[in-house]
Protein backbone atom coordinates (compact mmCIF):
# COMPACT_ATOMS: atom_id res chain seq x y z
CA UNK A 1 0.00 0.00 0.00
CA UNK A 2 1.32 3.46 -0.90
CA UNK A 3 2.20 5.83 1.92
CA UNK A 4 -0.46 8.33 2.88
CA UNK A 5 -0.09 11.87 1.57
CA UNK A 6 -2.72 13.42 3.79
CA UNK A 7 -2.08 16.91 4.99
CA UNK A 8 -4.39 19.03 7.07
CA UNK A 9 -4.81 22.64 8.00
CA UNK A 10 -4.69 23.65 11.67
CA UNK A 11 -8.15 25.10 12.13
CA UNK A 12 -9.14 27.60 14.77
CA UNK A 13 -12.37 27.09 16.73
CA UNK A 14 -14.41 29.57 14.61
CA UNK A 15 -13.40 27.67 11.46
CA UNK A 16 -14.27 24.30 13.03
CA UNK A 17 -17.69 25.60 14.12
CA UNK A 18 -18.33 26.94 10.61
CA UNK A 19 -17.29 23.70 8.88
CA UNK A 20 -19.33 21.51 11.22
CA UNK A 21 -22.37 23.70 10.55
CA UNK A 22 -21.74 24.06 6.82
CA UNK A 23 -21.65 20.31 6.30
CA UNK A 24 -24.58 19.82 8.69
CA UNK A 25 -22.46 17.62 10.94
CA UNK A 26 -23.19 19.47 14.17
CA UNK A 27 -24.24 22.84 15.53
CA UNK A 28 -21.77 23.72 18.25
CA UNK A 29 -20.40 26.94 19.66
CA UNK A 30 -16.81 28.01 20.14
CA UNK A 31 -17.39 27.87 23.89
CA UNK A 32 -18.56 24.26 23.67
CA UNK A 33 -15.42 23.36 21.72
CA UNK A 34 -13.21 25.22 24.18
CA UNK A 35 -14.46 23.11 27.10
CA UNK A 36 -16.29 20.09 25.72
CA UNK A 37 -17.86 17.46 27.96
CA UNK A 38 -17.39 13.74 27.22
CA UNK A 39 -20.86 13.47 25.66
CA UNK A 40 -20.10 16.28 23.20
CA UNK A 41 -16.74 14.73 22.28
CA UNK A 42 -18.36 11.34 21.63
CA UNK A 43 -21.22 12.93 19.71
CA UNK A 44 -18.85 14.90 17.47
CA UNK A 45 -16.71 11.85 16.66
CA UNK A 46 -19.88 9.86 15.91
CA UNK A 47 -21.30 12.59 13.66
CA UNK A 48 -18.04 12.98 11.76
CA UNK A 49 -17.89 9.22 11.16
CA UNK A 50 -21.54 9.27 9.99
CA UNK A 51 -20.70 12.12 7.64
CA UNK A 52 -17.72 10.23 6.24
CA UNK A 53 -20.05 7.26 5.75
CA UNK A 54 -17.76 4.93 7.69
CA UNK A 55 -20.08 4.50 10.67
CA UNK A 56 -23.77 3.87 10.15
CA UNK A 57 -26.67 4.61 12.51
CA UNK A 58 -27.21 0.86 12.77
CA UNK A 59 -23.59 0.37 13.82
CA UNK A 60 -24.07 2.81 16.65
CA UNK A 61 -27.35 1.28 17.77
CA UNK A 62 -26.35 -2.37 17.44
CA UNK A 63 -24.34 -3.70 20.32
CA UNK A 64 -22.83 -7.09 20.92
CA UNK A 65 -25.63 -8.38 23.13
CA UNK A 66 -24.03 -11.82 23.30
CA UNK A 67 -21.03 -10.27 25.02
CA UNK A 68 -23.21 -8.10 27.27
CA UNK A 69 -25.25 -11.05 28.50
CA UNK A 70 -22.12 -12.54 30.11
CA UNK A 71 -21.95 -9.59 32.48
CA UNK A 72 -23.69 -9.62 35.84
CA UNK A 73 -25.58 -6.35 35.21
CA UNK A 74 -25.55 -5.85 31.42
CA UNK A 75 -27.76 -2.75 31.58
CA UNK A 76 -24.98 -0.95 33.43
CA UNK A 77 -22.54 -1.59 30.57
CA UNK A 78 -24.53 -0.55 27.48
CA UNK A 79 -23.01 2.94 27.27
CA UNK A 80 -19.52 1.58 27.91
CA UNK A 81 -19.94 -0.98 25.14
CA UNK A 82 -21.15 1.75 22.78
CA UNK A 83 -18.11 3.92 23.67
CA UNK A 84 -15.69 1.04 23.07
CA UNK A 85 -17.32 0.31 19.71
CA UNK A 86 -16.96 3.97 18.68
CA UNK A 87 -13.35 4.03 19.90
CA UNK A 88 -12.49 0.94 17.84
CA UNK A 89 -14.12 2.42 14.74
CA UNK A 90 -12.17 5.68 15.12
CA UNK A 91 -8.94 3.71 15.47
CA UNK A 92 -9.78 1.72 12.31
CA UNK A 93 -10.37 4.90 10.31
CA UNK A 94 -7.15 6.50 11.57
CA UNK A 95 -5.24 3.33 10.71
CA UNK A 96 -6.81 3.29 7.23
CA UNK A 97 -5.60 6.83 6.56
CA UNK A 98 -2.23 6.03 8.15
CA UNK A 99 -2.47 8.63 10.87
CA UNK A 100 0.88 8.54 12.68
CA UNK A 101 -0.44 9.69 16.06
CA UNK A 102 -1.75 7.15 18.54
CA UNK A 103 -5.43 7.56 19.42
CA UNK A 104 -6.36 6.69 23.00
CA UNK A 105 -9.65 6.13 24.76
CA UNK A 106 -8.92 9.19 26.92
CA UNK A 107 -9.09 11.31 23.77
CA UNK A 108 -12.76 10.39 23.52
CA UNK A 109 -13.62 11.05 27.12
CA UNK A 110 -11.53 14.00 28.23
CA UNK A 111 -10.35 17.24 26.74
CA UNK A 112 -6.97 18.82 26.99
CA UNK A 113 -4.69 20.77 24.66
CA UNK A 114 -3.55 18.88 21.54
CA UNK A 115 -5.78 15.93 22.37
CA UNK A 116 -6.83 15.19 18.82
CA UNK A 117 -5.20 12.90 16.28
CA UNK A 118 -3.31 14.58 13.50
CA UNK A 119 -2.94 13.35 9.96
CA UNK A 120 0.49 14.44 8.79
CA UNK A 121 2.01 11.43 7.10
CA UNK A 122 3.65 12.64 3.89
CA UNK A 123 5.60 10.36 1.63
Amino acid sequence: MAASNYEYPRLQRPEIVTILGQFQIANVTEQELAKPNPDLISDLYTRVLFHLDVFLEEDNEQLDFDALEHLENPDLHVESARAVKLFNRIKEVLTDIECPRKFTFAMMTTHHQNNHPTVTNSA
